[in-house]
Parts: C-alpha cells; sequence; structure tokens
C-alpha cells in the first residue's frame, strides 16, 4: 500500500485517518482498508502518480473516490452497487475504478483522468460500467476527443454508457484506423449522428464491433450496413425481421451470430453475401445435425464463389455425424472459390466430427493454389485416424500445398514432430525460393547462387525446387561457368558474398 506521509511530492497529500468520512475510506478486496489521498495539483501523467508505488485510492472534492492498481493486483476494489466507472489501459499501465454517488460526479472525474492519461501507445482502453446502464453523457466530447485523436490506433471497448450525439460523433470521425466495440451501450440518438459520422468518411474506420444490444435502432442499422470504410464489422444475433441484412454489409469482413430459424427461412439461392471475408456463427436449439441445410448452404457459398476467408462455425448440434455428401459439398465449395486463403471448420460440428473424413477432404482441396490456412478440429489423440499412419494424409496436402499451414481452433499447428517439421521447414525455403523473384536478374542470379551453395548444397530436393523457379537463373550459370570455368571466379565471388 501507499505510505503514510502527509504529502508526496508536489501531487498527492494524505488524508489523516482519523479525519476520514466513511465514504473516504478506500477498501480493496477481502476487507482490507489502505490509505486515503487527495491531489495538490493536476498530474502532468498517470506516471506522476503511479510512480509512487500502487494500490493508491485518491479522493476529489467532488465526493468521488478514485481507486489505481495494476493489472495482475488481487487487491483491486469489488464492483458493487455503488455507481461505478472503469477506466482500463492494458499493457503496463494500470486499471482505475471511480465511485461516487451521482452519475454526473463520476463521469467529471473520468473526463478529469482521461485528460492526462498518455495514450501514445496501442494497448486496449476499456470505458464502462459494472452493473448498470451509466450515463456518460456529462464527461462531453473533449476528453473522448484528445483520446481518439493521437497518432497510434487501439483497441477501445465502451461497457453499459449513454453516449451522446456529439460523443458518437468524435468516436465515428476519429482520424485513425481503430477497434471500437460497444457492449450493452445506448446511443441518445439511436446511432443516427454515429452512423453519419462514418458515411461522410473518406478514410477506413477499421473494426466496429457490436455486442447485445446494438445500440443502433434498426433503421440505422440498416443505414450502417452500406457505409463502405469499415475493414471488419461484428454484429449479434438480430430480430428475424432485419436478420439477413448484415449480408449487405459493404464491410471488407463480416462476423455475425445468426440463429439457423433465420437462416432457415430465407430462400438460400437469391441470399448475396457481399463481404469477401465471412465468419459466420449459426446457432442451433440441440438439434441433429441439418444435413438437407448444411447441403444447400454449402452449395450456395459454391455458386458465390468470392470468398477469401470464410470460418462457419455450427452450435447446438448434438449427437450426429458430419454426412459424406457434406464433406463433397465443402470441397466444391472451398474449390469454387478460387481467392480464398484463410479456411476456418474448427468449430463446424464437433472435435472429431473430421476424423474419418479427413483423407477425402485433403484430397478434394490440395489442388488449391490460393488456400493458407486451413483451421480445422480432429481428435489428435489417434494420429493414425485424424492424418493417417505417419501422417500420410498430412504430408501429402503439404506436400501439394507448399503455402498451407494446419492448425486447430486455437491456430496450434498440427505437427508429428518429426517428418512434418521437416516437411513445413522445406516448404519455408521453397517460398523463399519462390520469393526471389522479384528481385532483379543481377541479384537473382547472385542469390540463387548464394542458396545453391549455402542452404541447399547437400540437399537434392532443396536444390530442385530452388531451381524449379529459376531456370532462366540456372541457364545463365551454365553459361558463366563455360565462360569462366578455368577459375570459377563467379562461384568463388559468390561463397564469400555469402560467408
Amino acid at each position: 500500500m501507499a505510505n503514510n506521509s502527509q504529502s508526496i511530492g508536489e501531487v498527492l497529500k494524505l488524508i489523516p485517518p482519523a479525519e476520514r468520512t466513511p465514504a473516504q475510506v478506500a477498501q480493496w478486496r477481502g476487507g482490507r482498508v489502505s490509505n486515503t489521498y487527495q491531489l495538490l495539483q493536476k498530474p502532468a501523467n498517470l506516471q506522476e502518480l503511479t510512480k509512487y508505488g500502487l494500490p493508491l485510492a485518491i479522493w476529489r472534492d467532488n465526493n468521488t473516490i478514485v481507486y489505481i492498481y495494476p493489472d495482475s493486483s488481487k487487491d483491486h476494489n469489488l464492483c458493487s452497487d455503488r455507481v461505478f466507472l472503469k477506466l482500463t489501459d492494458y499493457g503496463d499501465n494500470p486499471h482505475l475504478d471511480i465511485f461516487g454517488e451521482t452519475n454526473t460526479a463520476i463521469a467529471e472525474t473520468g473526463a478529469f483522468i482521461l485528460g492526462f492519461m498518455d495514450q501514445k501507445h496501442k494497448h486496449s482502453l476499456h470505458i464502462g460500467c459494472c452493473n448498470r446502464l451509466f450515463d456518460f453523457r456529462a464527461t462531453g466530447h473533449d476528453c473522448l476527443k484528445r483520446l481518439v485523436e493521437t497518432d497510434a490506433p487501439r483497441n477501445i471497448v465502451f461497457h453499459n454508457l449513454t453516449l451522446i450525439a456529439e460523443q458518437s460523433v468524435v468516436l465515428s470521425t476519429q482520424p485513425h484506423p481503430t477497434k471500437l466495440s460497444f457492449w450493452a451501450c445506448k446511443f441518445e440518438d439511436g446511432g443516427t449522428a454515429f452512423v453519419n459520422g462514418l458515411r461522410n468518411r473518406k478514410t477506413s474506420f477499421g473494426s466496429l464491433h457490436f455486442l447485445e444490444p446494438t445500440a443502433l435502432d434498426d433503421n440505422n442499422l440498416k443505414r450502417l450496413f452500406q457505409v463502405p470504410w469499415l475493414e471488419r464489422l461484428e454484429i449479434p444475433r438480430l430480430d428475424d425481421k432485419i436478420a439477413l441484412l448484415p449480408f449487405s454489409a459493404q464491410a471488407d469482413h463480416l462476423e455475425y451470430d445468426i440463429s439457423s430459424a433465420s437462416l432457415l427461412k430465407a430462400n438460400l439461392s437469391s441470399l448475396g453475401i457481399v463481404p469477401p471475408k465471412l465468419s459466420l456463427s449459426i446457432h442451433f436449439a440441440n438439434e441433429k445435425f441439418p444435413t438437407n441445410f448444411a447441403h444447400a448452404f454449402w452449395r450456395h457459398l459454391a455458386a458465390l464463389g468470392h470468398f477469401v476467408e470464410l470460418k462457419l462455425s455450427l452450435n447446438g448440434i448434438v449427437g450426429s455425424d458430419l454426412p459424406s455428401f457434406v464433406v463433397e459439398e465443402i470441397v466444391r465449395a472451398v474449390m469454387a472459390n478460387s481467392r480464398l486463403e484463410v479456411l476456418d471448420l474448427s468449430k463446424h460440428h464437433n472435435d472429431c466430427v473430421w476424423n474419418q473424413h479427413v483423407e477425402k477432404f485433403f484430397e478434394g482441396i490440395k489442388a488449391h493454389k490460393a488456400l493458407r490456412t486451413l483451421r480445422i478440429a480432429v481428435n489428435y489423440g489417434d494420429d493414425d485416424e485424424a492424418f493417417g499412419p505417419t501422417s500420410s494424409y498430412l504430408r501429402q496436402l503439404l506436400s501439394c500445398n507448399r503455402n498451407l499451414t494446419v492448425t486447430d481452433g486455437n491456430e496450434h499447428v498440427y505437427t508429428d514432430g518429426d517428418f512434418i517439421d521437416e516437411l513445413y521447414s522445406l516448404n519455408r525455403f521453397y517460398r523463399g525460393a519462390a520469393d526471389l523473384v522479384a528481385y532483379s536478374q543481377s541479384d537473382r542470379i547472385l542469390l540463387v547462387t548464394i542458396a545453391l551453395l549455402v542452404h541447399s548444397s547437400n540437399n537434392v530436393q532443396r536444390s530442385a525446387l530452388l531451381l524449379s523457379n529459376h531456370i532462366d537463373v540456372l541457364s545463365e550459370l551454365v553459361l558463366f561457368a563455360q565462360l569462366d570455368e578455368a577459375d570459377g571466379s563467379l562461384l568463388q565471388l559468390s561463397y564469400d558474398d555469402a560467408k
């Protein structure tokens, strides 16, 4: 805890314990009580306070108390029924909790603190209330303007806050790409000013994430989906009457939760899906695998054919296996989307549903030229069942597509610690060799020669992979060798450069 001196430098002074009111007593988790301090002057930055040690409690004249504690601390104040505002700047920076009797006083203190917090880094900031909707309107828009108009993009989360139009305009017109999340928030005007700000932009906004409820009324949701400046848009489940509208979003990446009932009512053949990157989570009500729906949906994805990233999660399915002919439709859809780079099926059904289909699935997609990342969930406890003897199915896939990485849902690479590791190493060499085509002819001659001498001199396979991308260089090397075979100066020069 902070020390007991009457003052700390020029910034803080101790409130003598005997003179504290009940509201001024700093109470921490586990019933611990600490000293409480007052500010002698406005700090230049938050570090002016934290350098004296944490945790720390500061009382302000507007009858609010600020708890400041490190991210790793277990002593932080309990979230109670009192009005409460949390400022969390993740990373090496502390957390701040503000308690008081009125929203206005707490918001004023929040604005005061935001006024000297250092925002010139890329950590996340969480501003929110614990148990109830907090009226954040009293903070005005100046502190938010300072918060977002920094050089560094950041992840900003608003939780349980009511915002005025002026505040929402500041957020939607901020100049730098960011990730902005609204969790159970409310726009005073239903989101009109916020969406207007987005629509009037001329540059990318970044990512926008809504958790239930969306904070926007239905009309502004419809307008939001026509905004072209969003790199990523995350939307929770919506009412049936507007549940299909997010598929028309102009965002580059749509992440959307939808109920199976909403999709089952739709005419899939006429369902347009605009975003080239789609993360779709479909929620079923404890049903068996929806064979007919899955067949039709994957066939529709094949017909669309424009996806660059595709993640499909089927949730709430119990006690049934993935039919073989649905796997065939998935393969058909993957191959029809020739630009597809990322495919995530790690939560398509359950952890071991793919085991019996892996060989057919890998065989079907191995010739896909654009695919870079495949996420799939298998019961990897039995390697022979999932990937074949000595991982033969996986080895064949990686040998055919040397740009591909296969992982589980947590992005852990599947490997046997032996053959697969070596194959990934070989594939990295192949990709590096292929990248040399971007260099000038003279530079390529030197670089290919160095690679032959240093990296693949004792490996016929790597030499073959290297030269397969640079046949013209091989021809020139042979010609140079014939012209200069007396002393081999070209090779000697290259070898000296390599060292």
